[in-house]
């Protein structure tokens, strides 16, 4: 029975795990989008309705579309 649950529980933990950082991943590109100033191009200049995340998701997207390679600084820096 526990040999069953431990399974179960590791199934669970790589799908898990491969979300969050996938969350963390778009997170930080809606950072660095909004730290470059380039949020308008994924919404309208004049609101700023859209969180983090959906500025990531969308520029990601526009850059997979337009056949560009997404850059995220892989050495964080502070401003």
């Amino acid at each position: 029975m526990e040999q069953s649950r431990l399974r179960h529980i590791m199934c669970l933990s790589r799908p898990t795990l491969a979300v969050a950082l996938l969350y963390v991943l778009v997170v930080a590109f809606g950072s660095v989008t909004i730290k470059r100033g380039r949020r308008k191009e994924v919404g309208r200049a004049n609101r700023r309705d859209l969180s983090i995340f959906r500025i990531g998701y969308d520029m990601l997207e526009r850059c997979f579309i337009n056949g560009q390679s997404p850059f995220l600084p892989t050495i964080p820096y502070f401003t």
